[in-house]
């Protein structure tokens, strides 16, 4: 495919094709917010990554999340139905 007009750099883009800086420098564009508002306007949507790789890099960082969120020393069953609204945020 020959990637001449907007659309077909865009829609190749799209796909996943081309990067981002690929396709921003074909189309001249000069920053990510433009190539963002010229694939709006063009209708087309943003390239995402592989289902896969969202699976992939969702099971890698819900360990750190659950980690940082939640310390196991400080979860009290007790605290569960106490008035914890009337208690002033320590942070």
């Amino acid at each position: 495919m020959r990637l001449r007009s907007p659309h077909n750099i865009q829609s190749a883009y799209s796909r996943g094709e081309l990067g981002r800086h690929q396709a921003m420098s074909v189309l001249g564009l000069a920053d990510q917010i433009e190539i963002i508002a010229a694939m709006s306007d063009a209708g087309h949507p943003l390239p995402r990554p592989a289902p896969t790789e969202v699976a992939a890099q969702i099971a890698e960082v819900m360990p750190l999340l659950r980690a940082a969120l939640i310390a196991e020393d400080e979860v009290s069953t007790s605290s569960i139905g106490s008035d914890a609204r009337s208690s002033s945020p320590t942070w």
